[in-house]
């Protein structure tokens, strides 16, 4: 993420391969990207996840969206085999939408 995020957030995680690993998630300001359009910059890192801008038809959305696919991809990674770690206990699937 090329600018400082407006959200951010370290997490202690193993991966389906059993590697201890932590993960960085961000959540960067919306801007302008078109006519109509907005971009939302978002970043999980430490692990194989590619995360383009969000579009959105305005900032508020862009942002949701964001946030969703951050949630997404942390349910994607327990159901294939991950584990994700909140104040030192294993996080269930369907927990992460209300923690994260």
């Amino acid at each position: 993420m090329d600018k400082l995020p407006i959200a951010e957030r370290f997490v202690d995680a193993v991966s389906p391969k059993g590697e201890n690993i932590k993960l960085h998630l961000c959540i960067g300001a919306p801007r302008k990207g078109g006519a109509s359009e907005w971009l939302c910059p978002v970043s999980v890192s430490g692990y194989n996840f590619v995360t383009p801008d969000i579009p959105g038809i305005d900032s508020w959305q862009a942002l949701e969206l964001a946030y969703k696919l951050v949630v997404d991809i942390l349910c994607d990674f327990v159901k294939n085999g991950g584990i994700i770690y909140h104040l030192g206990r294993e996080v269930q699937q369907n927990e992460i939408p209300s923690i994260f």
